[in-house]
């Protein structure tokens, strides 16, 4: 859909792979298309309602991205294809939003279309407002994980969150059911408290999922705590895993 230079529509992506997107009145439909045209991952969808909207979101990830532009309750069906990474997580291929993501009668609490609670505010933004916690916190008590994986990794990458608020959340997500929720979890905790995660990464090392063993081996630094285990990673059942332990350990260039 052609854009007015007056209705300005930005995506871009920065070095580690994030995602982010500026809105000034434009409807949700080319938004999810300059989206995917950015991201080259096909997103499927019918109904967008016409009305414009304008926001600021960012995502580490598409999954984060389109959970902030439509709403944390959105209908999202995600299909992957490849291995699982300790820094995307797995690779999508094509997105599909639901029906049931757009209303279609304003009567019923429902706004031009999407739903009430999925309206994107003016300048709502997933970096540093003061509503990114309460949304990341919505998602991690989603029923579904890949939303729950998306409430993590939008902590992640938020700035200015209470840490220990950060913190609650990646400890009680390390006892999710989800292998993949407990890997981003992992990954959070890695980051937020890289000089005293070690026993939390010491203990996911023995998690019966290899997406959690190869967080763990990816949140390590090399040193002669850690060098122990990344040698015993060399011989997991998982290539993957066992790869990433070579080449943390310079056995693998």
């Amino acid at each position: 859909m052609p854009q007015n230079p007056a209705q300005p529509l930005k995506v871009t992506v920065s070095t580690n792979g994030g995602l982010s997107i500026q809105v000034n009145a434009s409807p949700i439909a080319a938004v999810l298309d300059a989206v995917s045209a950015k991201s080259g991952v096909p997103i499927h969808y019918q109904g967008a309602p016409e009305q414009p909207v304008s926001l600021t979101c960012h995502g580490a990830n598409l999954r984060p991205l389109l959970f902030c532009l439509l709403g944390t309750d959105a209908d999202l069906v995600f299909q992957y294809g490849g291995r699982w990474s300790p820094k995307a997580g797995r690779n999508v291929v094509s997105v599909t939003v639901l029906a049931s993501t757009f209303g279609v009668a304003v009567g019923r609490g429902e706004v031009g279309g999407l739903k009430a609670s999925q309206v994107p505010q003016a300048n709502a933004t997933h970096r540093g407002d003061a509503g990114t916690s309460e949304r990341a916190l919505a998602l991690l008590r989603s029923g579904n994980p890949e939303r729950r994986v998306s409430g993590l990794e939008m902590l992640r990458e938020a700035d200015g969150l209470d840490p220990d608020v950060m913190r609650s959340a990646y400890h009680q997500a390390l006892q999710d059911a989800n292998g993949e929720v407990r890997a981003a979890a992992l990954q959070g905790l890695a980051t937020l408290d890289r000089d005293s995660s070690f026993p939390v990464l010491r203990e996911a090392m023995g998690d019966a999922d290899s997406s959690v063993r190869l967080a763990a081996v990816d949140g390590m630094d090399v040193n002669d705590e850690s060098r122990p285990l990344l040698e015993q990673a060399l011989k997991d059942t998982d290539e993957s895993v066992r790869e990433l332990a070579g080449l943390r350990l310079g056995l693998i260039h």
